[in-house]
């Protein structure tokens, strides 16, 4: 992948875990593509999630190499040793957001208002969530903990 090989309809996010495994995922005008990386360091061939592109996409992966991507209004799984599956709505009401991961495989995902919901790797819902906090600014994760900055109060959860 070389520079300059994406639109500006969003800016590029990557993520990478522990052992050099990579995640990357950006929106241009053919739609919202994502790619991953080998510990060696070889990209995979761009892959297509959504055909129409997104302005908001994030992506985290864990220490295992599961990769999500967040994109819009949906998200798409990449299990380690897999490839990208199919572009799925995320919870109602939700767009836009961040995501982070954890190298034991925890996944935490927050909403544009601040609504955080935490799963595993491949989950195909993420429950309840935690209730909206307000306009999202930020989002880490450390061991046992998700913080969020939002609506300028930070608050953290604990995540297993």
């Amino acid at each position: 992948m070389g520079a300059g090989d994406y639109g500006k309809n969003s800016a590029p996010k990557a993520a990478v875990d522990d052992a050099g495994q990579a995640s990357l995922v950006w929106s241009e005008s053919g739609g919202t593509r994502a790619a991953t990386r080998s510990p060696g360091g070889t990209w995979t061939a761009a892959a297509t999630l959504a055909p129409q592109s997104s302005s908001s996409v994030d992506t985290a992966i864990d220490g295992a190499g599961n990769a999500i991507a967040v994109f819009g209004s949906s998200y798409s799984w990449h299990l380690a040793g897999g490839s990208w599956g199919p572009a799925t709505p995320l919870p109602a009401g939700s767009s836009g957001g961040l995501v982070v991961a954890d190298p034991a495989g925890t996944f935490v995902y927050a909403d544009s208002s601040g609504n955080a919901f935490t799963f595993a790797a491949g989950a195909t819902s993420f429950g309840a969530g935690s209730g909206s906090r307000g306009s999202l600014d930020d989002l880490k994760i450390v061991p046992g903990q998700a913080v969020m900055l939002a609506a300028g109060a930070m608050s953290a959860e604990s995540v297993t």
